[in-house]
């Protein structure tokens, strides 16, 4: 059966959130969802839970991988199960508006094939037990055209760098075999999400000025390794690479290309330094 869109989810050790997280995802306002559990050996009681949901809806699938791979070996497993014309991504502590899959699509089918679609999002802190919306420039419930000269501003908004606002095109991700560097132990969604922006061609990033997400820090250290000094310096080629995006697409001349990545490698050493080190 062929989707609307697939919703990846992997899940490590999340007994306690993966039901509300699939629930969100398969009630929603968009039915024609497939949605894609991968259990990465976990500990608890993830697995009968995810067994048990998929039971109860015929959309979801599930799958468990044979060892413990990480969260970037446990995405590509699940792009190989995908159905979906367009994918999303969400982590199994979080969960989603109920107009988050249909907001997301529908913008994605009207927009030229360079855009990037996103969404602005609800930030949890579970330590301060406090909510804060997280949004672009512009009034809210307002879709705001940002061209990849701006792209840095939404850099600094914290708009770039995850996967879980943000619908991709999956033709654009099996045409150019795009998957997570197994690799990285840091920093693998932004990297997917800079090859799917160069793969595009990105000109301009759509954002949906509604905060469809809700995403929960402190993240727990389950599926994702410790930073060390490698995966900050992994880290701090990011904005050199986005640098290299928008010169490629906007100016297409290497002069611009060292010009903008330099400009990047100091900004991302700024930011490291700030919210990092």
């Amino acid at each position: 059966m062929e989707y609307a869109l697939s919703v990846v989810v992997p899940v490590y050790n999340a007994e306690k959130t993966i039901r509300r997280c699939a629930e969100s995802v398969v009630l929603g306002r968009l039915r024609n969802v497939q949605l894609i559990l991968v259990d990465d050996c976990s500990t608890d009681h993830s697995w009968d839970i995810c067994s048990q949901l998929a039971q109860e809806f015929s959309n979801i699938t599930c799958i468990r991988n044979e060892n413990n791979r990480g969260v970037s070996a446990t995405r590509n497993r699940a792009l190989s199960a995908v159905r979906g014309e367009y994918v999303l991504f969400v982590d199994s502590d979080d969960w989603v508006s109920a107009h988050y899959a249909e907001a997301l699509w529908h913008c994605a089918k009207t927009v030229p094939a360079d855009a990037l679609v996103l969404c602005a999002y609800h930030y949890l802190d579970h330590v301060n037990h406090t909510r804060s919306t997280v949004l672009a420039d512009g009034e809210l419930h307002q879709t705001t055209f940002v061209p990849m000269a701006d792209a840095c501003a939404l850099l600094e908004k914290t708009f770039l760098q995850q996967l879980w606002n943000k619908i991709f095109r999956r033709d654009v991700i099996e045409a150019h075999q795009l998957r997570f560097d197994e690799r990285m132990r840091m920093g693998g969604d932004f990297q997917f999400v800079l090859d799917y922006m160069t793969a595009i061609q990105c000109k301009k990033c759509v954002v949906l000025n509604e905060p469809l997400y809700y995403y929960g820090e402190p993240r727990k250290f389950t599926i994702v390794n410790h930073v060390n000094n490698k995966t900050v310096t992994e880290g701090l080629s990011f904005g050199a690479a986005l640098a290299m995006v928008i010169s490629y697409v906007e100016w297409k001349s290497i002069g611009w290309a060292i010009l903008h990545g330099l400009l990047g490698w100091v900004y991302v050493i700024y930011y490291a330094i700030k919210y990092i080190l």
